[in-house]
């Protein structure tokens, strides 16, 4: 069901009229928004709340507000914001004229899209499982082979790929949008850490799976914040010509 969506929304993607439309929606929406910073507290404020509420119904066994559950409202929150800086990447994509900056913004489109998807459905915690039965032919067990994994092999394509955002986010991105696009990476990569300990009992494993997901929600809003930031200046340069 995750291939068949995720096909469904990269399909759409490359359909023209869906282009447009949302290039033009984003677009119009941007241009009502006065202050980024305003809405990124908001969105921050539904994300810690959320980690109270994950801390409180672990203690009931409520799947609903479970942040470490497929399908709960706090994976669903991430979903949500990791399909809005889709959105917003894809529109950076569409009004950029370099062909490296189309190109960049274009892979971070398809990059949040899928990770929204993976976000519900969670298929990357199965991938430590996979790999190691296939490379070892026994289960090892869940922690070991977790660790393992995400240190030797998930880790090091996730540090590529954020000294990539890094250093395109540097150069694509305004000025006053960089620093957003920083921390959103620093927070990321503090949720990767914690996804590679998760079990491993340094702290108990319902305030590390909380705080995890957490901060890839706080990474998520704040790059959307830095895509926005230059929607924004980009809009208003255009206006102003």
């Amino acid at each position: 069901m995750l291939i068949s969506v995720t096909t469904v929304y990269l399909g759409l993607i490359f359909s023209s009229d869906f282009r447009s439309i949302v290039c033009r929606k984003t677009m119009q929406k941007t241009k009502k928004v006065q202050q980024v910073d305003k809405s990124v507290k908001y969105l921050i404020a539904t994300a810690l709340f959320l980690y109270v509420l994950h801390l409180l119904g672990a203690e009931q066994g409520l799947r609903i507000i479970d942040l470490d559950r497929e399908c709960s409202l706090g994976t669903v929150y991430s979903a949500f914001l990791l399909l809005l800086v889709s959105l917003l990447c894809f529109s950076l994509s569409k009004i950029r004229k370099k062909v490296s900056e189309k190109r960049y913004f274009s892979f971070l489109t398809a990059l949040f899209a899928v990770i929204s998807m993976d976000e519900l459905q969670e298929f990357h915690r199965q991938l430590p499982k996979y790999l190691v039965e296939a490379v070892t032919g026994s289960d090892i067990g869940y922690t070991y082979g977790n660790t393992v994994v995400w240190v030797a092999v998930l880790a090091p394509i996730m540090i590529a790929v954020f000294i990539m955002i890094i250093k395109y986010s540097y150069s694509f991105f305004p000025k006053k949008a960089r620093w957003y696009a920083l921390a959103g990476v620093i927070f990321w990569g503090v949720a990767v850490a914690l996804e590679g300990t998760i079990g491993v009992d340094i702290i108990p494993r319902t305030v590390e799976s909380g705080l995890e997901e957490v901060f890839e929600m706080l990474g998520t809003v704040l790059f959307g914040a830095s895509a926005s930031t230059s929607l924004q200046i980009e809009q208003k340069e255009s206006n102003a010509c």
